[in-house]
């Protein structure tokens, strides 16, 4: 959710299951097994069986029945228990909470207000001390000496451009201007720009096809590296994640309003594309010509587990195709958001960035691609 607030609706479900399958600390037990009297059962358990998934399989259907309908029985007991935790947790916490707290009463004329100012004053230095060891070393250009809060604000004038040109004539072509909290460096000559600024690269972009490119060989083989068509029915289907779409939050009026943008007819045009080409993929790993491959990839899997009819629950075509779905669309945006992000907090902290580059160098050496 944190890469945009518009898909919350979509991303709202996978929170909702972490949530109702992890274990409470107040009552102790998960909120599935409060309300089925069961826990849930996941999809991994299944392919690789776990204790109790083996010893449901080997009970008759009758049996099964009979421990089902003792278990919703003792649903009752199982809530009361967890409330008795939950009580007993509170006053734990209770207690702990009173050891660490001394009461304390003010009176009339005792000087709080200074000791607050005290310890305002104090935690700004401590920061700023922070700071200034985090930029220990780093070289900055020159530039005015700034104001508290306002920063250089009050240098800019009526007319910032020709305030801009005589600071520059004083500090030279590359300053640095606190704008408020913000520091910004300003480059006034078109030659320094130049060489300030080599030939920029899109990083989302590059860890975007990295992840797409991982996760898509992972799921496709070979045929997948080399197949546009594919990148830009994804493509498509990721722009329309990010689209604003008034029926999220306006329903019945939206549904119209989408529908005469457009927008609603795209939707539904890039998600019969998207299926259209997972159908087709599926279509020839279905083929009995298609030869035996060296290694199973995920839609090998799948089809396996598809055809499998000792399973307790049946796999058909469009649940493959909704997995696959999901691994796309799911997986390349949370892996690709997150590398970005580490990479900018990395940006940010060139102590860190260092640090990793020496690991990462100490690892591979002076190799400049890394091949598996």
């Amino acid at each position: 959710m944190t890469e945009t607030y518009k898909d919350w609706h979509k991303k709202l479900p996978f929170a909702l299951y972490a949530y109702r399958t992890s274990v409470q600390t107040f009552t102790g037990a998960t909120p599935f097994f409060l309300v089925y009297g069961i826990e849930a059962v996941l999809p991994i358990e299944v392919e690789i069986p776990s204790l109790r998934v083996l010893m449901k399989s080997k009970l008759e259907e009758s049996e099964w029945i009979r421990a089902r309908y003792d278990q919703l029985n003792l649903i009752e007991g199982k809530c009361l228990k967890a409330i008795c935790h939950g009580q007993m947790y509170k006053k734990r916490m209770i207690t702990t909470h009173d050891k660490n707290v001394r009461p304390r009463e003010f009176c009339e004329g005792e000087l709080w207000l200074p000791s607050i100012l005290f310890l305002t004053v104090l935690t700004f230095l401590l920061l700023k001390k922070e700071k200034n060891e985090r930029m220990k070393g780093i070289k900055v250009p020159p530039g005015p000496p700034k104001l508290p809060l306002i920063g250089s604000f009050h240098l800019l004038g009526k007319f910032p451009h020709r305030s801009l040109e005589k600071l520059s004539k004083k500090y030279g072509s590359i300053m640095l201007l606190q704008l408020g909290s913000v520091p910004t460096v300003i480059v006034s000559s078109a030659k320094t720009a130049e060489q300030a600024s080599p030939k920029s690269v899109n990083l989302n972009e590059k860890i975007f096809a990295l992840a797409d490119g991982i996760i898509g060989t992972i799921a496709f083989g070979k045929i997948y590296g080399t197949d546009q068509l594919f990148h830009n029915v994804l493509g498509e289907a990721m722009n329309m994640l990010d689209s604003f779409l008034v029926e999220d939050f306006f329903p019945m009026i939206g549904r119209i309003i989408d529908a005469l943008t457009g927008l609603s007819g795209r939707l539904e045009k890039s998600f019969h594309q998207f299926d259209g080409y997972l159908q087709m993929v599926l279509d020839q790993y279905l083929d009995h010509a298609r030869p035996k491959p060296e290694q199973e990839d995920l839609v090998d899997f799948l089809i396996r587990l598809m055809k499998d009819e000792s399973n307790i629950f049946r796999v058909t075509e469009n649940c493959v195709r909704a997995m696959l779905f999901d691994a796309f669309m799911g997986g390349i945006v949370t892996t690709s958001t997150t590398i970005l992000r580490a990479m900018s907090e990395l940006k940010k902290n060139p102590r860190v960035m260092n640090k990793v580059q020496a690991g990462i160098r100490n690892c591979i050496g002076k190799k400049a691609k890394v091949e598996g």
